[in-house]
């Protein structure tokens, strides 16, 4: 047994090291909190190791991506079914994303028959680390013929921070890179040998691209064009290989492209037919787009995080000293020709990371032409796809120049005696200084809700289900943690979170808005009903998504729904069939619930068209009008308050005030800073025991970054 240990170290001693290497390496980067809670969470950013409970996030949506292949196959439904999410009306077809994550999410379901879904899903993180690195290790191999250089490329590769944040960051991303340079030393093997094996692997992990990442695949062929149809055309000339084998060899290659091109197509279709048909807005831009000063920082939030640190730096100074032609001469063709190539590729594609803040730093709009004239750039989170390009292009001209750099070493007689030592410690160096240059946080973990009696009650029920609150758009991060419940207990909900949303979800929310609101009107009844929405399941938890406390009382007094179950702040209704129909929503229906000891008297209630309360550090707290309506209630019972103060911010048209419905009553408005006014009231003029407040807006106010809509900005109200 010793012998045969020894001996397959002897033979795949690198592999079985760089093995271990970048194990390691996972290990360090992700840190204390993924492994103490590996069999429980999963990674929702990176905030320094902190460990919540049911965070919000995109991380829900994409534990459920890589777990709906498994839970499916126990189920009987076929691999990709992804029918539990947007069931917005009886007569809607089944949504689907296709191959959305393929392999990976079958890879993932592999995992998950062995060791359940949590652990993994962490797993396909771990084990990103190493096949990431291998299949770089295995494309720098074949430019350079060096394992150290291809080594230390690789250790760049999979440590780069933007992969970082995408792998931790909510999106997990980082996974896909693995098709970078598998994809590359195919089609390079291919156009050197002519063989049909070479041709398979290309094709394969090209349609592997088109599932996992689609626009990715894009922009590596955009930005990469140069470079491949040079290749090409010295494949067509060249006169090694005879015209009827290259034709042969030709019409292969196009064969066995066909399927990817029919998953795209296919992908395509179902963009055309979802929310995404109408494109996206430039300014969205804003909200995703780095600023130059983000290249200097060493962590930033997911697209903006294209921080290269000293690899970059030791680029820029290879190239600044030496120069391209002294390059040139001690560096193998090859590897001059992927020098010449992937360096302009690399300087546009980086520079075009920036966004619409490109256009901002130079003066010119060149990302704004681009977005307007070249296909696949109208998104808002184009830069973030073009970072993962841009950071591949980087690794190999980092390998390639690291390369020369240890060639010139070597040339310097002077050092021969001590040459080894000095290289060995150059690559030992540089390795060290990457891995901790861009080590600079931890992951930070949300820990899923193992059981819940609200969801389980009515688990694998044929009947639908609409989670509350709503959102406007099914592209809403809030959407991820019904998604996860909906996989976990086999429910078909209204509601889901994808951005190729269908747009019949968008079209129906001015009517069903009103539910956040705990408000069921004969219209919102009829739907229900019509479309077997059976249940209602209401979040009012200590984390978003979460409606207020008065949508649940005056759910459970609605003559509509019937309140079945709660746990932790989890609560279930039914859809109940009633001809009593709910005539208006006033103050007088209000009191009515508060006299009954529904709600607290004494308190300050926000009821109808509210968002939820924001606070930021070093500015006061406010909320946003939910459109141009909103309504609070105070109703006194030991002492009638006195005073009712406010400020607010009503960006297009002046806030309409009603006090107990009136409007021309004497208050104190004053001006601070253009719309920013304060309001004050005298509550000794109000007869009644209870203040209802009405504020309206003529217009509604829209940001393109936001998909809300708004009426006004009121900070700091009180009554006392």
């Amino acid at each position: 047994m010793d012998f045969h240990i020894l001996d397959l170290f002897k033979k795949n001693g690198k592999i079985i090291f760089i093995v271990i290497f970048f194990s390691i390496i996972a290990i360090i980067y992700s840190g204390g909190a993924f492994f103490e809670n590996i069999n429980t969470a999963i990674p929702s950013g990176f905030k320094n190791g902190q460990v919540t409970f049911m965070t919000t996030g995109d991380h829900f949506t994409q534990f459920y991506k890589y777990s709906v292949v498994k839970n499916n196959i126990l189920r009987g439904h076929s691999p990709y079914y992804y029918g539990y999410q947007f069931n917005v009306s009886k007569d809607s077809k089944e949504y689907t994303e296709g191959l959305m994550y393929f392999p990976f999410s079958f890879i993932s379901a592999i995992l998950g028959f062995a060791f359940g879904d949590i652990l993994a899903f962490n797993l396909m993180i771990l084990l990103s680390y190493i096949f990431t690195g291998l299949a770089m290790f295995y494309f720098v191999k074949y430019i350079t013929k060096s394992d150290a250089i291809s080594f230390v490329t690789s250790v760049l590769f999979i440590t780069i921070p933007f992969r970082f944040g995408f792998l931790y960051g909510e999106m997990i991303f980082g996974i896909d890179w693995v098709l970078l340079p598998l994809l590359l030393v195919f089609f390079e093997k291919f156009i050197e040998t002519n063989k049909f094996k070479y041709i398979g692997l290309f094709s394969l992990i090209l349609f592997f691209f088109t599932g996992s990442n689609f626009v990715v695949l894009y922009f590596l062929i955009l930005f990469g064009f140069p470079y491949f149809l040079f290749r090409f055309i010295q494949y067509i000339i060249d006169k090694n290989i005879n015209f009827k084998e290259k034709f042969v060899k030709l019409i292969v290659l196009i064969l066995s492209v066909i399927p990817s091109l029919i998953n795209l197509a296919y992908f395509f279709s179902l963009i055309s037919s979802s929310a995404l048909k109408s494109g996206q807005y430039y300014d969205e831009l804003k909200n995703y787009a780095p600023s130059v000063k983000d290249i200097f920082a060493p962590i930033g939030w997911n697209e903006k995080n294209i921080y290269l640190g000293f690899a970059l730096l030791l680029v820029v100074l290879i190239l600044f000293i030496f120069g391209l032609k002294r390059i040139k001469d001690l560096i193998s063709k090859n590897e001059w020709f992927i020098l010449l190539f992937f360096l302009p590729s690399f300087v546009i594609s980086y520079f075009f990371c920036l966004g619409s803040n490109l256009d901002e730093t130079i003066g010119i709009n060149v990302f704004k032409w681009a977005f307007d004239h070249i296909p696949g750039f109208a998104s808002s989170r184009t830069s973030g796809r073009i970072m993962v390009v841009s950071a591949f292009f980087f690794s190999v001209i980092f390998g390639v120049l690291l390369n020369y750099f240890i060639n010139f070493i070597s040339k310097k007689t002077i050092l021969s005696n001590k040459r080894k030592i000095i290289i060995f410690t150059i690559y030992t160096l540089i390795t060290l200084i990457i891995v901790i240059n861009f080590k600079v946080t931890n992951p930070s973990m949300v820990t899923l809700d193992p059981k819940n009696t609200s969801y389980e009650k009515i688990q694998n029920s044929k009947e639908k289900v609409i989670c509350l609150p709503l959102t406007e758009s099914g592209g809403h991060h809030y959407n991820g943690t019904y998604v996860y419940y909906a996989l976990k207990y086999n429910l078909r909900i209204f509601n889901g979170h994808s951005s190729m949303y269908p747009q019949k979800y968008t079209d129906l929310m001015p009517i069903l808005y009103l539910l956040n609101e705990g408000i069921v009107t004969e219209k919102i009844y009829n739907y229900l009903k019509d479309n077997d929405l059976k249940y209602i399941v209401v979040h009012k938890t200590g984390f978003e998504p979460s409606v207020n406390d008065l949508t649940i009382n005056l759910l459970k007094t609605s003559d509509f729904v019937n309140f079945i179950n709660e746990d932790k702040g989890i609560f279930l209704f039914e859809v109940t069939k009633n001809n009593q129909i709910l005539k208006e929503f006033n103050a007088t229906k209000i009191v009515e619930l508060i006299n009954s000891g529904i709600i607290k008297k004494d308190d300050l209630t926000y009821l109808y068209g509210w968002y939820n309360e924001e606070k930021y550090e070093g500015q006061k707290s406010f909320r946003w009008m939910a459109r141009n309506y909103s309504n609070i209630i105070y109703v006194s019972d030991k002492q009638k308050p006195n005073l009712l103060k406010f400020e607010y911010a009503s960006p297009l048209t002046d806030l309409v005030i009603k006090i107990n419905g009136v409007e021309n009553i004497e208050k104190k408005i004053t001006n601070i800073d253009g719309y920013h006014k304060s309001f004050e009231l005298d509550l000794s003029q109000i007869k009644e025991n209870y203040i209802f407040v009405e504020f309206s807006t003529e217009k509604i106010f829209k940001v393109d970054t936001d998909p809300r809509e708004f009426g006004c900005q009121i900070f700091d109200l009180s009554i006392k």
